[in-house]
């Protein structure tokens, strides 16, 4: 059974009475001092300005949460105490005047989020760079309209930023070069240029282009920024290959990541680089995070890259065309591997490709092993695991799912903490869950979700709340056979237990969360 909720703490009991009766405290505001400003904000020496950052952080997140946060109450929780800022998820109640509210009270923010905030003016947003450059280390503007001004004052400035997000972002061309670069024709880099690690441009449009600045900007950013260690574009891979072609040497510092630096295996087909990888991967040396595309029909680069990067590589986001036994050669091939992805789509009718990709796999483990078999420490190192099948009704070995979840469970029994299933069809789910959780598979799980699994039953969640010590979060999204009275029972359960499990359950158009 899941361990049962510690004692609240004094100060966790006074925090959730704050935040319960906060409109006390924006009625008082709102009659005695605002009114006699309308219009204005002034500096307010609030209730609230002794508490520290984490916890005027928790108020703005639980009034969030329950929907009632208003934007006096954002009036009232701006405090000097802020240390970070977090405007993305009530964008539209910030405006000009909640920035220059920010920038009256807060003294030495050092992390910024303002996405989406489409309210928020380019002179605002200058100045609230300008307030706190010195002190600022992540920045996050994604699909704002940045004038050219803001990121050259970034660029020239902001020499202690670490991470950089401008997602989604309408900048100008003179903007984004002035941002890295201080001088353009000798590459001279900014200040923020060379304090940057994380530089987010997924869908950057530069005005009157449809994308950003093509690969030679990408390219140089790469050259000549030292400290990067993400880079996030769709075309970061290409460039990588650009300057690998014009380079004798090339050691980049990025580390890759899952969703933001995806490989799309089909670029080879036009660059006809398949023998070039070792130089490709060479050049990645601190390399230990990739997610690749469009893996059917390459199977052969798919298998030499994973082989490349055997040794260092911790997390993988792939698409799967094969069969599911022949995922255990992943885990066999890249032995430290933490996390991994798999989002499986129809089955390839041809198998030659698959069985070329299992005779590299069995060649390489030969090498190492001295035999074909994926050995039995394959996964050991494993925490999280994710498996998607939409097209799950397609495929001819579905029946095989279970065996090859059960294997991976149990060679990951000393690691695992997330499982999340979506779109299994695989009717002997509920036998290979059950049989995994009594064999003591999952004893270190802590977060367990299913979304639209169709054959899954109550007795299988009621034997996870039973077997799974260390559970915290249990999620199900639209799984037909759990119906509202199995979600009743299950919240009461962990209820009356006082269990420290945190349950999300949606049913169809109907929700409930109980914490």
């Amino acid at each position: 059974m899941p361990e049962r909720r510690s004692v609240e703490t004094l100060h966790a009991k006074c925090l959730r009475s704050i935040t319960q009766n906060f409109v006390i405290w924006s009625k008082n505001y709102r009659d005695n001092l605002k009114a006699n400003n309308p219009g204005k904000f002034a500096y307010i020496d609030g209730p609230f300005n002794f508490l520290d950052s984490a916890s005027v952080s928790y108020i703005l997140r639980e009034l969030w949460t329950t929907k009632k946060l208003k934007k006096e109450h954002l009036e009232l929780l701006i405090v000097p105490a802020l240390k970070e800022i977090n405007f993305k998820y009530f964008s539209t109640t910030v405006d000009d005047g909640i920035i220059d509210l920010v920038c009256t009270r807060c003294k030495g923010l050092a992390r910024i989020e303002l996405d989406r905030c489409e309210r928020v003016s380019s002179q605002a947003l200058l100045k609230l760079v300008k307030n706190f450059h010195s002190t600022l280390r992540h920045l996050s503007l994604s699909h704002l309209k940045i004038s050219t001004e803001v990121l050259q004052f970034i660029g020239s400035h902001c020499d202690k930023l670490q991470v950089l997000c401008i997602s989604m972002c309408t900048v100008t061309k003179t903007g984004l070069e002035n941002l890295l670069f201080q001088d353009e024709v000798r590459c001279t880099v900014s200040p923020a240029g060379k304090a940057l690690a994380v530089l987010k441009m997924n869908g950057c449009q530069v005005k009157g282009n449809m994308q950003v600045a093509d690969t030679h900007v990408l390219v140089k950013i790469l050259k000549y920024c030292p400290r990067l260690r993400h880079l996030m574009h769709f075309d970061v891979w290409a460039s990588i290959v650009k300057l690998c072609h014009t380079e004798t040497e090339v050691a980049l510092q990025l580390v890759g990541d899952s969703n933001g630096m995806t490989l799309d295996l089909g670029i080879f087909n036009v660059l006809d680089l398949p023998a070039n990888i070792p130089k490709l991967l060479n050049s990645l040396p601190y390399l230990t995070a990739l997610c690749l595309v469009h893996v059917g029909g390459h199977e052969n680069v798919f298998a030499d890259i994973l082989i490349h990067c055997s040794a260092k590589l911790l997390s993988l986001t792939t698409e799967w065309t094969h069969s599911y036994s022949l995922i255990l050669y992943i885990g066999a091939v890249c032995p430290k591997l933490e996390s991994i992805e798999i989002h499986c789509i129809a089955q390839m009718e041809h198998r030659v490709e698959s069985h070329q990709m299992e005779m590299a796999f069995k060649n390489h483990l030969f090498s190492i092993y001295g035999s074909h078999a994926p050995p039995t420490e394959t996964f050991s190192y494993l925490k999280q695991l994710s498996i998607t099948v939409p097209g799950d009704h397609y495929r001819t070995d579905r029946d095989h799912f279970g065996v090859t979840l059960h294997n991976i469970v149990k060679h990951a029994k000393d690691s695992l903490l997330s499982l999340k299933l979506a779109s299994i069809s695989d009717r002997n789910i509920n036998t290979t869950l059950v049989n995994s959780l009594r064999l003591g598979y999952m004893h270190h799980l802590k977060s367990f979700c299913v979304r639209d699994i169709l054959h899954i039953h109550f007795a299988t969640i009621w034997e996870l709340l039973l077997d799974a010590p260390k559970l915290s979060n249990l999620t199900i999204f639209r799984c037909r056979r759990l119906l509202p009275r199995s979600r009743d029972v299950a919240i009461e359960h962990v209820k009356t237990n006082n269990l420290n499990v945190k349950i999300d359950w949606q049913y169809d158009l109907s929700c409930m969360t109980y914490v």
